[in-house]
């Protein structure tokens, strides 16, 4: 995960190691792989993908834009008072969510391998007549 801070815009941008495709396709095939649960199954954590719709919280990271390699980002306004300290807004803004971040940066893409894996077993045994 690399965050950057554009001050000429007064704008912040996360860039995840995370791929769209890897998103889209555990949300249809393995949508568990998208989520942290207890031990009682509840949710604890979520990661989810919604174009121009960004959103960080304490319980879920929604990735709003996708870089031109395909790689999640996050893009979102720094306050005019917090442009002198904006490395301190963005860590107060998304540091107890880099953890939960990194986590599913390297479970996902170990998911989203298995689901590719069973399709391409499961479409190579398909027999047309």
């Amino acid at each position: 995960m690399k965050t950057r801070v554009f001050k000429d815009v007064k704008q912040y941008a996360i860039t995840s190691t995370l791929k769209k495709e890897d998103i889209e396709l555990l949300k249809k095939y393995n949508p568990s792989a998208l989520r942290e649960t207890d031990e009682n199954g509840n949710d604890v954590f979520a990661i989810s993908y919604c174009e121009n719709r960004p959103c960080i919280g304490v319980k879920s990271v929604t990735f709003g834009g996708v870089n031109g390699e395909g790689f999640l980002t996050i893009t979102g306004p720094i306050p005019e008072e917090k442009m002198a300290k904006a490395g301190e807004y963005i860590a107060d803004l998304i540091g107890g969510v880099v953890p939960k971040i990194e986590q599913f940066e390297r479970t996902v893409p170990e998911a989203a391998a298995a689901v590719k894996a069973t399709r391409a077993t499961i479409i190579g045994n398909i027999e047309e007549v």
